[in-house]
């Protein structure tokens, strides 16, 4: 579904994109699919090596190793919670994008989920819990402008996360890397520099 509300967004954005944290690579395929020229970063090695088998050019790393770019569009997708250093990791991000370029990210939104409610979604791997008004504030500070907000209804996650739990242990098909577990997306951002 990513796929099918970002991409008629990007219109007019140069075809080259770099997405934070790619995982397996397959939001990355899909841009390569459309004509994009793509890259990405990713910590954990063994998504790092499917997606290098898959033929994407994806660096073992944090954004800082990562290819100076510049790219039409930037993608964040349950990231920046994770970022031990988000202004400096959005400053780099920042740095990779092309004049007029697009940064989408996708976070959950902690000023509309209850603390009681966070449940498995929360800490110890979430660094950060942002409000809408947080990243406005991140990325106005880091000279973002033409912010757009979308939200999202993430009760079916929920739903069908708690649904699937007693058989997540046999989660691996074809070859790929075990899949990481999903973060509730209540918040998407679209942003441009």
């Amino acid at each position: 579904w990513r796929w099918r509300w970002v991409l008629p967004r990007l219109a007019g954005i140069r075809p080259s994109g770099f997405e934070v944290g790619c995982g397996a690579g397959y939001f990355l395929e899909l841009l390569r699919s459309a004509g994009w020229r793509v890259a990405g970063c990713e910590l954990a090695p063994a998504y790092v090596e499917f997606a290098r088998s898959r033929g994407l050019e994806v660096r073992e790393g944090e954004i800082r190793s990562s290819p100076k770019g510049p790219f039409g569009a930037v993608f964040l997708f349950n990231v920046l919670s994770h970022l031990h250093n988000p202004l400096g990791d959005l400053e780099q991000v920042r740095d990779r994008l092309d004049p007029g370029g697009a940064l989408v990210i996708e976070t959950g939104n902690a000023a509309e989920v209850e603390p009681g409610r966070v449940g498995s979604f929360g800490a110890p791997e979430h660094v950060y819990h942002f409000s809408e008004s947080n990243v406005r504030q991140l990325l106005g500070r880091l000279g973002f402008e033409r912010i757009s907000v979308a939200r999202f209804n993430v009760e079916w996650q929920r739903r069908v996360l708690s649904w699937r739990r007693p058989s997540r242990v046999v989660a691996k098909a074809e070859g790929s890397p075990r899949n990481k577990s999903s973060s509730e997306s209540v918040a998407k951002s679209l942003v441009s520099r």
